[in-house]
């Protein structure tokens, strides 16, 4: 998948949760995301402090981690040619750390 097709993926999740129904209804996009609480659908979801569903993984070569921050209507994926492990975990966590504070708090702030 392209990064392009990949950002196509993520604005259909970002439309469903404004409520706006496009490739699946924003009914089915909640409750791919928080149908059941802690995990659903192979989505992780949290509701204390930020409201986050996020999914990771990797397929052996490269790693991907995406977080959707429903409550500020924002999201941040950050990809790397890197395979799983304790040193690309660390680089995702920074990184989306750093992300979230220059782009999306200064931003809902």
């Amino acid at each position: 998948m392209s990064v392009l097709d990949f950002a196509t993926y993520l604005s259909q999740y970002m439309r469903g949760l404004q409520g706006e129904d496009a490739l699946l209804t924003s009914e089915t996009i909640r409750f791919l995301l928080t149908g059941t609480p802690g995990y659903a659908m192979g989505w992780y979801n949290e509701t204390d402090g930020d409201a986050i569903c996020y999914h990771y993984g990797s397929e052996g070569s490269f790693y991907c981690h995406m977080m959707i921050y429903t409550n500020l209507q924002a999201a941040i994926v950050v990809f790397t040619n890197a395979p799983s492990g304790p040193d690309t975990e660390h680089f995702l966590n920074d990184a989306r750390n750093y992300l979230k504070v220059k782009y999306i708090y200064n931003e809902n702030q």
